[in-house]
Parts: C-alpha cells; sequence; structure tokens
C-alpha cells in the first residue's frame, strides 16, 4: 500500500496553498487498483462527487480515478491529485523503458 497526505503545511507530500485547507487534511492511499480517501479530521471537511451526488467522507472511503473531491476551495479529480505525484525515472532496467510514479519520500506507487 502506498500512502500520500494532501494539506496545506509545506511537510505534506502534496501541498495545496489556500486557508480553508487544512495543514494535513486528506491522505490519499492506493492498494494495487484501488483508491482510498481519508479526511483527517479537517476544520472544513472532505466530499465525493460522483455523478450528481455529494457525499462527506468519513473514514476511509474508496472512490474512483474519475471522482471529484471537494476539500476548502478546491474541487479536484482524484486523477488530477495522483497526477501531481512527481514522476521521476528509475535507472534503465533490461527493457531501458521502465518508469515510475513516485512521492518525494521515495515511495514507488506504480508503473507508467
Amino acid at each position: 500500500m502506498t500512502s500520500f497526505v494532501v494539506g496545506r503545511a509545506t511537510n505534506v507530500d502534496i501541498p495545496l496553498q489556500d486557508r480553508t485547507i487544512s495543514s494535513q487534511h486528506l491522505r490519499i492511499e492506493q492498494e494495487g487498483a484501488v483508491i482510498y480517501i481519508t479526511d483527517l479530521k479537517s476544520t472544513n471537511g472532505t466530499f465525493v462527487c460522483r455523478g450528481i451526488g455529494k457525499m462527506q467522507i468519513q473514514g476511509r472511503q474508496q472512490v474512483e480515478v474519475l471522482d471529484q473531491l471537494l476539500l476548502g476551495t478546491y474541487a479536484i479529480s482524484v486523477a488530477d491529485l495522483i497526477a501531481r505525484i512527481p514522476i521521476v525515472k528509475t535507472q534503465e532496467e533490461n527493457n531501458g523503458l521502465s518508469r515510475y510514479l513516485r512521492a518525494d519520500n521515495g515511495t514507488y506507487i506504480g508503473k507508467k
């Protein structure tokens, strides 16, 4: 399992600079192809929009890549959050084509 924290603090994995975002607002986790969001007791909450429905995240919630998240004044898709994780080339492997998504803490999410 790979985990990243989103928030206003400068030491989180994915920083979003806005006063309506808590220092550590939410955690995004990936277990294989499954993605989970956990609100970290943020002041303004985290909401997931799927289709025409909107629901506040309570605890750990499975989300889809195309879901829209509302946190503070941000409306951001799960895909956009994942895209903010820096892409780093690894050393060439046998075929020379392997690349991985990697967070600043050195954890690999998966092949791209």
